[in-house]
């Protein structure tokens, strides 16, 4: 049996698709015993967050104590512990473990006596037998006790089948997250490389600046993030494409200005000259277009929070794109940046 993980210092979605993996293995492979299993089943809710199961795993630990809160009674129902009426009169529900031994061994003692009996009767037709009174009163607790028995297991089965759901649930939820979080980390290194090899530090030392204001939150932090948001476009408009008094030629055969103010003018050029493919050129220059509006639009008004996050990464990662959809090596072509700023 493979030791659980241990709790992290970074990746905590990590940490808990690993627990949420051995615990699935402990499920359906070897015997644990329920104490253990339900500890560690805790011990996952808790770093999942999820507080109603770490309720109801706790429930399940140390008994339900009546009257049960909400939750605890939404699972108490739903597992068949008790009926709403047991709930109502009763006290307390132990924990299932020690109901299953304390039926059992109700069970093996009426099995006990009932041997005993019929050691000491001549009567061994189960009609005579019946018509004693010690024998028909424990021949009828022994069926009560087995039927309380039976029922007691099925409930364990059902609570081991909600905790497989739940772990199996959870392990879903934060491998695919880590799995989201990995693709985006390894493509923000890939972003950063681009960015730093082809821009100078006027482009990368914006993105710390912005996130800190985005997570300030204010209406004017917000507005500050956007115009960050809108220099860092400009400032690699700059460098990827120096601004030139000359007109150019571009994709529709049209000449478009290139001067300073022209931004997005010069960043669809440098795709028009360097993307091998006309479609993700005129795609991602479309995207930077609406970028440029929305976060233009951000400086001098009210925006959500969340949507100034969105445009905060769609211009980080629309930049980075634009990079390497030029590049055809490693290394990324940039113009001059000494390139004349007027003919």
């Amino acid at each position: 049996m493979t030791d659980p993980p241990v709790l992290p210092l970074t990746s905590i979605a990590k940490y808990r698709a690993e627990l949420a993996h051995h615990l699935i293995d402990q499920l359906e492979g070897s015997e644990v015993p329920a104490e253990q299993l339900l500890m560690q089943v805790r011990r996952l809710a808790q770093a999942a967050g999820d507080l109603d199961v770490v309720e109801w795993v706790s429930a399940e630990l140390t008994g339900y104590v009546i009257p049960l809160s909400d939750n605890l009674d939404t699972w108490a129902m739903r597992l068949r512990r008790a009926s709403s009426t047991e709930l109502v009169v009763s006290e307390s529900l132990p924990r299932i473990e020690d109901a299953i031994l304390q039926t059992s061994a109700a069970v093996q003692h009426n099995d006990a006596l009932l041997q005993a009996r019929r050691k000491t009767s001549f009567y061994q037709d189960a009609t005579q037998r019946a018509q004693i009174p010690d024998a028909a009163k424990w021949e009828e607790s022994k069926k009560r006790t087995h039927q309380e028995l039976i029922q007691m297991k099925d409930i364990a089965k059902t609570v081991r089948a909600e905790l497989h759901r739940y772990v199996g649930d959870t392990f879903l939820r934060f491998a695919f997250s880590e799995l989201a979080s990995t693709i985006f980390d390894r493509h923000k290194i890939s972003v950063d490389r681009l960015l730093r090899s082809a821009t100078d530090a006027n482009v990368v030392d914006k993105i710390p600046e912005i996130y800190e204001r985005l997570a300030n939150g204010t209406e004017e932090a917000i507005s500050h993030a956007m115009d960050s948001c809108r220099r860092m476009i400009v400032a690699f408009a700059d460098v990827i494409y120096p601004a030139s008094n000359k007109a150019v030629t571009g994709s529709d055969g049209k000449e478009h200005k290139v001067t300073a103010a022209e931004v997005l003018n010069r960043i669809q050029q440098y795709l028009v000259d360097g993307c091998p493919s006309s479609s993700r050129g005129t795609r991602l220059a479309e995207s930077l277009r609406y970028i440029w509006q929305r976060v233009s639009s951000g400086v001098h008004n009210d925006i959500p929070t969340d949507e100034a996050q969105s445009l905060f990464l769609a211009t980080y990662l629309t930049l980075g794109e634009i990079l390497a959809a030029v590049s055809t090596t490693e290394a990324v072509t940039v113009p001059s940046r000494t390139q004349a700023t007027a003919d």
